[in-house]
């Protein structure tokens, strides 16, 4: 919040041509989220000393090392593993997310960097289709050819972790849990990529890629991408 203020002062003050502020969809000075309070407020801090700079907030980023889509596919592995009962639970199975591929967010703000079309301007950037919490762990198992059951957390025992910081195989905290209450997609009449020039692509399009190390038997599966 404070580091953000003082870049886009420092920026103006070294009479910089631009700016590209990049925050996060869901940003808001009043949310409950305090990640989603302070991207909000950064956002404000931002404005009020470089009105010109572009902010681009994208969606859910993934790539070959992102902490979120090869999250889930590791759990998903470790899942398949197991034994006797093959399940994975998963929370808010319905909230929507609309995954973005990194490059495409770095061209979009080499865009904004280096011509005037983000001038003042915010940008929501998400891939072509939003996707449910669901989806997306469906989608990833049958990328990497492994298929537990998933099994819905109840939102009451789900809360309940968040408050211990601890869901089965991964950490949850209270400030992700207020954020999972909300979808993160592009909002209606939000500038996007399109506004840029830009074509986002599908997680299908690339993710298989990095993600058949979690197949069964790697690169050498018969099925990998």
């Amino acid at each position: 919040m404070t580091g953000a203020a003082n870049v886009a002062k420092a920026a103006a003050a070294a009479g910089a041509k631009r700016l590209v502020h990049i925050s996060a969809i869901g940003a808001d000075p009043a949310a409950q989220s305090a990640y989603a309070r302070t991207k909000g407020e950064g956002e404000a801090g931002v404005r009020a000393a470089f009105p010109g700079a572009a902010i681009v907030r994208p969606s859910i980023i993934f790539g070959p090392e992102d902490d979120f889509v090869n999250k889930f596919a590791g759990l998903i592995s470790l899942a398949s593993h197991l034994p006797i009962a093959k399940v994975l639970p998963v929370i808010r199975l319905n909230t929507l997310f609309q995954p973005v591929w990194v490059v495409d967010v770095a061209r979009a703000v080499a865009k904004a960097a280096l011509t005037q079309v983000g001038e003042g301007k915010t940008f929501e950037l998400g891939g072509p289709k939003p996707m449910s919490m669901l989806d997306l762990h469906q989608w990833i198992a049958d990328a990497i050819g492994r298929h537990p059951t998933f099994l819905q957390v109840p939102d009451v025992a789900a809360a309940a972790m968040a408050r211990i910081g601890f869901l089965p195989g991964t950490p949850l905290t209270w400030d992700q849990w207020l954020m999972l209450q909300r979808d993160n997609i592009v909002g209606k009449g939000a500038k996007t990529f399109a506004d840029l020039g830009i074509e986002p692509a599908p997680l299908a399009a690339v993710a298989p890629k990095w993600l058949v190390r979690y197949r069964t038997h790697g690169r050498f599966s018969l099925n990998a991408a």
